[in-house]
């Protein structure tokens, strides 16, 4: 049977599942097929619930389909329970089942399944577990057990055993006849006694011919045949001849003893090829006469044809021309197809050889790989090289490389290496690489494909050895290569074509023809060409300008100018300014006719082309259907719009007065003018088809409604509607801005001011310009100052629009800080200055440097560390106690220290004193000298005082008059005081521009 579980995870079903609460789940019919088999109890693996009890008495049923029959199969009714609680069920004979039912025939008894399992039988020829096992030779090719391998009916002849894979002796107990003599049977007896004592030996009468013909009772297939002699009577079967059917003539011999030794006194005699005979004959010529004597004949017969093998499982070799093999020992009798080897015919040819009996030797395989063992040619072509079938044969030049594929193409047709194609010098044009077989590519050609293709038509690739292009070349391109651009003047195929009238005689593209920098005035092309004239009312380069001259006269294509002035509603020097208003203006109409394949829409009318030829070629008429109820059109301004007249263009074909005729006109400011007054009706003759409705005085309205009276078809080419612009309005569409002086109206047509000029902040003939580059005011002569940021200034007022740039005051910037400040609004004051010099009014910084006694950037730090004087670069001297000097004259403020005299202490004592050494009484010369120290002090004092005042009187917010001055006051009370803080530094000073504050210090001054 199949060794596969037909029945695992199928459906199952079952009349109702146990729902077992106490462990806690359902045993539900899925469960006996799920391919799990309990190995402990049923409840804790949970995939059934078994005991014997509920399963005792079963039944098994087979059905084909649903609802096809129900065949009983199994009865467990009395039977005994197994150990392993499994039951093996065998059906008998097999059936082909859909549905397997398990039944307990008891009512109100629960059945339980831990595991169903189905297994196929095995196919015709196969049996076993797994139906591995191969059927041997059955009785008339009858099919064995499926299980056991057993044939039903037995084996056929010459095939022996419980399976049938044993051969057996066909000659046994087979007829035998002997040319003379007695005893013919012993020889097929089965006996294989060869000694001596052997009595189951047969002989023949002693004579010149002796013969044992074995008849095998019918025609059997025969392979191999054993004969054994006697011992010690070997010479009595030496030397025999073996025959196959004796009623057939002449007879086949089918082995010769004499060529052969027996073994141990038996001929093991190899049939081959085998064949199919009645009868076997053993026959001796002796001379002189000796018996023939044979103790037994073993014929064995052979396994279906491709087959051989004790059991016949083996495969026949590859044969000469597919012979079959030997039926037994699997040799082939005519030897081996081509490629193959070895007695069985199994073993390739290798080390590179091939053929019959692999008697040949392999080419010049690519990468040394084994050749065909058949027919000897390379798997993966010949090396580099070699050629051939077989990869025997050299290149022949050019030809090189793997399978003499590839092609050299060396100078002067010279011979490449023909493995690698390496030329002895140089590629021939076109070609390039190492081994110049690779032609040129991307555009190039030539020696070593070194020259760039010219402009080939249509981008194609120019010929690899000579450059031509194939096709011709690309406009503008001339000569076999295409490198040559189109003279002057010619563009092109073949620079046949010769260029338009481009502007300022620039050479046209030799290529297009295209103008460069568009066509000269009076001509047109579209720029690829320049070389058709301006039509009617266009002019200049590319003949853009437009012109409306009186009478519908041409302009010059050149210049533009009309010899004869102006149409009606135009102006200006080319008569190209339309000051019709209503161009592009929005409009609509009652209906939309659809004609000569184009919508005539209402837009049509209000394009500012005023042709009325016939509209069916020109289209730049609107018109509605041609059977429209109440056909009619209106035109919105868009606002409401001055208006004085306006001009009403139908067509002036043969049919153009019967789509305008009668037609009446309203100006309103509303959609809807039922109701309304007429402004206008158009009576009397339809002449050229322009209506002029004028009005007495301007008419401010939105909105222009033209109607027809009657059913039909409502046609304009244009309307054109005229106005003046209101004060500080002009041009076409009045959108134009003028700003004049003293709000005086421009030219409404122009813009143009009168005399007065602009108004402030503006600038231009139209006073429409307002000034820039750092302008403003009045006819933008004056300067912005210095703003923010690099802001530009109010073009009008001047002011900035984020204040001062740093050192500058005032609405527009223009007043640099004064009185010691500077910075951001002026809000900074300046440090101490040398000479008392004001510092600069944007950064502060000082223009000499800083005053003795300060230093910094901004000259606001005081010295420090014992220094004084200019940029604090003098050292104190000896001060008493070490106190520190005057940062201004770094005179010592107590005194100096015992040993040290003079101003800054700086001299030693006694190196100064008196020659005479007069030290008795009075000296005068110090009183003397102390009555004028004196006076010298309170000089000083006075002229520093003086200096001081003169000093405080140059300065904003100088500390004289009502203030007092605080020594002791700091940063923290305002910027004003920013100074005072740092003058407090120099309060004890004697001679200093700090004196004077109210109350002067005097406290262990020295004076």
């Amino acid at each position: 049977m199949s060794a596969v579980n037909v029945a695992r995870v199928k459906n199952a079903t079952q009349l109702s599942a146990f729902n077992d609460e106490t462990n806690g789940f359902v045993w539900t019919a899925d469960k006996a097929v799920d391919g799990v088999v309990p190995e402990r109890s049923p409840e804790v693996d949970k995939c059934c619930s078994a005991s014997q009890a509920q399963l005792q008495g079963f039944q098994v049923y087979i059905q084909n389909e649903t609802a096809g029959e129900k065949i009983h199969v199994y009865n467990n009714t009395g039977a005994p329970f197994p150990d392993n609680a499994t039951f093996a069920i065998t059906i008998e004979p097999v059936r082909n089942v859909t549905i397997i039912r398990v039944e307990r025939p008891t009512p109100n008894n629960i059945i339980t399944l831990c595991e169903v399992e189905a297994y196929e039988v095995c196919d015709d020829g196969t049996y076993g577990p797994t139906c591995s096992g191969r059927c041997g030779f059955c009785q008339d090719g009858a099919a064995c057990h499926k299980e056991t391998g057993t044939c039903p009916a037995g084996c056929q002849g010459g095939w022996k055993g419980d399976l049938c894979i044993q051969r057996a002796n066909v000659l046994f107990n087979k007829t035998v006849t002997l040319s003379g003599g007695e005893g013919g049977a012993l020889a097929t007896d089965g006996c294989t006694d060869q000694t001596t004592a052997s009595t189951c030996c047969c002989s023949t009468d002693a004579q010149t011919t002796n013969a044992i013909t074995v008849n095998l009772g019918g025609s059997i297939e025969i392979g191999r045949v054993f004969i054994y002699g006697k011992d010690g009577l070997e010479g009595q079967l030496s030397g025999f001849l073996l025959y196959d059917n004796a009623l057939r003539l002449p007879r086949a011999l089918l082995y010769n003893s004499s060529m052969h030794a027996a073994i141990n006194g038996i001929y093991d005699v190899i049939i081959n090829p085998h064949v199919s005979t009645r009868s076997l004959i053993i026959e001796r010529i002796s001379n002189p006469s000796v018996p023939l004597t044979v103790c037994e004949v073993e014929a064995f017969t052979v396994c279906p044809a491709g087959k051989y093998g004790d059991t016949c499982l083996e495969e026949c070799g590859h044969c000469l021309d597919n012979d079959t093999c030997h039926g037994i020992i699997g040799t082939c009798a005519r030897g081996c197809s081509a490629g193959w080897r070895g007695d069985t015919c199994k073993d390739a040819c290798t080390n590179g050889t091939w053929g019959l009996n692999c008697s040949d030797t392999c080419g010049n395989c690519v990468n040394d790989t084994q050749c065909d063992v058949i027919n000897g040619m390379c798997p993966s072509g010949c090396a580099a090289g070699y050629q051939g079938v077989n990869c025997t044969l050299d290149c022949v030049p050019p030809q090189f490389g793997d399978n003499c594929m590839s092609t050299c193409y060396c100078t002067d047709n010279a011979t490449c290496d023909r493995v690698t194609g390496a030329c002895p010098s140089t590629c021939q044009p076109g070609w390039h690489g190492s081994s110049c077989s690779e032609t040129c590519v991307g555009s190039t050609f030539g020696q070593n494909c070194s020259e760039q293709c010219g402009n080939c038509r249509d981008g194609v690739i120019c010929d690899v050895i000579s450059g031509d292009c194939p096709n011709g070349c690309a406009p503008g391109w001339i000569n076999n290569t295409c490198k040559t651009e189109c003279n002057a003047g010619f563009y092109g195929d073949n620079c046949s074509k010769a260029c338009g009238n481009c502007a300022d005689d620039v050479i046209c593209d030799p290529a297009s023809g295209a103008c460069p920098t568009g066509c000269a005035p009076g001509w047109t092309g579209n720029s690829t060409s320049c070389k058709t004239e301006c039509s009617s009312g266009r002019f200049g380069p590319n003949c853009e300008g437009r012109c409306f001259c009186a009478n519908g006269v041409a302009c010059n294509a050149t210049s533009g100018v009309c010899p004869a002035g102006c149409d009606d509603g135009v102006i200006g020097e080319f008569c190209h300014i339309d000051l019709n208003r209503a161009i592009g203006k929005a409009s609509n109409q009652s209906s939309t006719y659809f004609g000569n394949g184009f919508l005539w829409n209402p837009s049509l009318a209000v394009d500012g082309d005023w042709t009325q030829s016939n509209a069916t070629i020109s289209r730049t008429c609107s018109q509605t259907d041609l059977f429209d109820e109440a056909p009619s059109w209106q035109l919105d301004m868009e606002s409401v719009s001055r208006i004085e007249n306006i001009l009403v263009y139908g067509r002036t074909d043969m049919l153009g007065s019967a789509y305008l005729i009668n037609f009446t006109l309203h100006v309103s400011n509303t959609t809807d003018v039922s109701g309304l007054d007429l402004d206008y009706v158009q009576t009397g003759a339809y002449g050229e088809g322009i209506f002029n409705v004028s009005f007495p005085s301007p008419v401010l309205a939105r909105y222009v409604t033209i109607a027809l009276p009657r059913r039909g078809a409502l046609c304009l080419c244009e309307v054109r509607v005229f106005g003046d612009c209101a004060d500080g309005t002009f041009g076409v569409a009045c959108d134009g801005r003028c700003y004049c002086a003293g709000g005086a109206a421009c030219d409404k047509d122009t813009g143009e001011c009168p005399a007065g000029g602009c108004s402030p902040g503006y600038t231009g003939l139209k006073c429409d310009t307002e000034c820039n580059g750092g302008k403003y005011g009045d006819t933008c002569l004056q300067d912005c100052g210095s703003c923010a940021n690099d802001d530009v200034c109010d073009h009008v007022t001047g002011r900035c629009p984020n204040g001062c740039s740093d050192g500058w005051l005032n609405d527009t910037c223009q007043t640099e800080c004064s009185n010691s400040s500077y910075g951001v609004q002026c809000n900074e004051t300046c440090g101490w200055c040398k000479n008392n010099a004001s510092c600069n009014h944007v950064n502060g910084s000082c223009p000499d440097g800083c005053a003795a006694g300060y230093k910094g950037k901004l000259c606001k730090e005081g010295c420090a560390n014992g220094t004084y004087g200019e940029n604090c670069a003098m050292i104190c001297g000896n001060c008493v106690n070490d106190t520190v000097c005057d940062t201004y004259s770094g005179s010592c403020d107590l005194g100096c220290d015992d040993g040290f005299t003079g101003e800054t202490c700086s001299t030693v004592e006694g190196q100064g004193g008196n020659p005479d050494g007069d030290d008795d009484g009075v000296n005068t010369g110090a009183i003397v000298g102390g009555i004028f120290g004196a006076l010298a002090a309170v000089v000083i004092v006075v002229v520093a005082y003086k200096i001081y005042m003169k000093r405080s009187a140059g300065r904003s917010g100088g500390f004289g008059g009502s203030k007092k001055y605080d020594p002791y006051q700091t940063e923290s009370n305002g910027g004003s005081n920013s100074n005072m803080s740092q003058r407090a530094e120099h309060e004890y000073a004697g001679i200093d521009d700090d004196i004077g504050y109210g109350s002067f210090k005097v406290d262990n001054t020295r004076l």
